[in-house]
């Protein structure tokens, strides 16, 4: 007989450890900010009305167990909102975490003699996140206060670090509180995900409560991406193309960026053909809550006997503890199929 789980969510706000009736974390691998949203008691030993209604900031951490010995800590951010309900004695909050500043905050900055990984550095610094920063063998120099200064003047810190990531070919994202800046692909940790046909009693067998694929089989074509630049340091225009191998025709794109080198162009053309192709294959999976699941892993699916069963790039991860549901582990991925041209 299976032992029955007993998960839970505790807040940590402004330094009051809260416990959560309900909770949802989303946590993500893309240009969006991880959020929570948490149900937990007005009245009792939490904090009171008084609280909730006047504390500015509120700093808030989440650790959810999953009633079997793992436990993770999987947000760290700040409150944006509070609603009380007197009458149902629950104070709901939602939170982003701590990458939110940057969409908060504009800020113009010579970048002289810095390398890109060493400004996103900078802004992750500025920001207080900490930073893991692939290597960009190039310094910004004079290419930085003609081009970037001028492109990313009036911009929030985040759309500046996402300029820098397309301008060479890079993903940058940030979740759990800190702020990545990675070649594309990046090599990360896999969770094992199979299936198999219903049994006798009509149930599927496998690790997963439910496991759905979809296929965009106009994606499964070949991509073309032709990257026209101008670069003012060189007075030169240049040209960079790439294309992504597939079958049954080709899907053609034509990108203007400034400022570019030659490498940098057909380093943009790479990147903005693999983001596209990794459109081809959709997969969405429910698991028993596991806190150990987070969005800088990828997922190994098995037992579909078919092009599925591969690698997936999770995208997105929710963490959701509900009084109906129970503990459940939600994950989305997006990937080019290795079968392509098949």
């Amino acid at each position: 007989m299976s032992e029955t789980r007993h998960p839970n969510a505790m807040l940590s706000v402004s330094g009051n450890t809260v416990q959560c009736e309900e909770v949802s974390i989303h946590l993500s691998r893309d240009s969006k900010t991880d959020t929570l949203q948490a149900t937990v008691a007005l009245f009792g030993a939490g904090p009171n009305a008084s609280f909730w209604s006047s504390k500015t900031p509120l700093p808030v951490q989440c650790q959810i167990s999953d009633g079997s010995g793992n436990s993770a800590q999987l947000f760290d951010g700040y409150v944006d909102s509070v609603d009380c309900d007197f009458s149902e004695g629950k104070v709901r909050i939602s939170a982003r975490d701590k990458s939110a500043k940057m969409l908060d905050k504009k800020s113009s900055k010579k970048h002289l003699n810095k390398k890109p990984h060493e400004i996103v550095q900078q802004y992750a610094s500025d920001n207080g996140l900490s930073c893991e920063a692939d290597s960009v063998q190039e310094k910004a120099g004079k290419t930085f206060q003609i081009d970037y200064v001028a492109l990313i003047h009036r911009m929030s810190d985040w759309h500046a670090v996402q300029h820098i990531a397309e301008h060479h070919g890079m993903s940058a994202y940030a979740t759990t509180g800190k702020l990545y800046f990675k070649k594309i692909p990046e090599k990360l940790p896999v969770y094992p995900v199979f299936v198999s046909p219903p049994n006798t009693s009509g149930l599927g067998v496998g690790n997963a409560i439910r496991v759905t694929a979809k296929r965009n089989v106009l994606l499964g074509k070949s991509i073309k991406t032709t990257v026209s630049t101008w670069n003012h340091k060189n007075q030169k225009k240049y040209s960079g193309t790439h294309t992504e191998a597939g079958a049954g025709g080709t899907i053609e794109y034509s990108l203007h960026h400034p400022g570019m080198t030659q490498e940098q162009a057909t380093a943009k053309a790479k990147a903005h053909n693999a983001k596209a192709a990794k459109h081809e294959m959709e997969v969405s999976i429910e698991v028993p809550g596991d806190p150990n699941i987070k969005a800088r892993m990828n997922v190994l699916l098995s037992g579909t006997a078919s092009a599925w069963d591969q690698e997936h790039e999770i995208t997105s991860v929710e963490h959701k503890i509900s009084a109906l549901g129970g503990y459940v582990t939600s994950i989305q991925t997006k990937t080019k199929s290795k079968k392509r041209g098949g």
